[in-house]
């Protein structure tokens, strides 16, 4: 049976190209920086991709399903997702 989070990292990782990311996104995210301005673009990308119901996700399994890809840059998508989830960029949005 297929679970929502793989589900969502199925979609995250086919569509990659079209995230708006960059080595300074990924240098905020390294240093825990996720309220950096160069990383808005991102969190404008999840609005507009209508991300909800962000709450109801486990993210353990997130993070666990994402590294299994072996993709670094979804590891920082996956990150940035959440904290995005618990910041204010989503609750402006809800």
């Amino acid at each position: 049976m297929a679970e929502v989070e793989k589900a969502l990292l199925d979609y995250l990782y086919f569509n990659g190209n079209k995230i708006p990311t960059n080595y300074k996104i990924f240098r905020a995210v390294e240093a825990g920086d996720f309220l950096n301005l160069n990383c808005i673009p991102i969190y404008k990308w999840f609005q507009s991709e209508r991300f909800d119901n962000l709450d109801s996700l486990d993210w353990d399994k997130m993070t666990n399903y994402s590294s299994r890809f072996n993709k670094i840059k979804l590891n920082y998508i996956v990150k940035l997702l959440e904290f995005y989830k618990d910041s204010e960029f989503y609750e402006d949005y809800k």
